[in-house]
């Protein structure tokens, strides 16, 4: 199960971080891992991550009925453009 959380995180780095295939002969795949782990972009949703309790909640549009927000799903649904 390790090995297979390793695969999928490399994996899914190697398109967010540009992770090359390519390594020496010998070198281990952790340790490339790890390397571009410190490079990684800062703005990931990871590195985004924050308590509920910080957020900012002014802009949560709040629904006071399920009629109502059946009506907007349907007008945005059947808006033509």
């Amino acid at each position: 199960m390790l090995k297979l959380f390793i695969a999928i995180t490399f994996f899914s780095l190697g398109a967010q971080a540009n992770i090359s295939a390519k390594r020496l002969k010998g070198q281990d795949f952790k340790e490339i891992i790890s390397l571009n782990l410190q490079q990684a972009d800062s703005t990931s949703a990871l590195n985004s991550a924050d308590l509920y309790e910080n957020l900012n909640h002014a802009g949560v549009v709040e629904w006071p009925s399920m009629e109502l927000i059946q009506r907007r799903f349907e007008q945005i649904r059947d808006d033509r453009f």
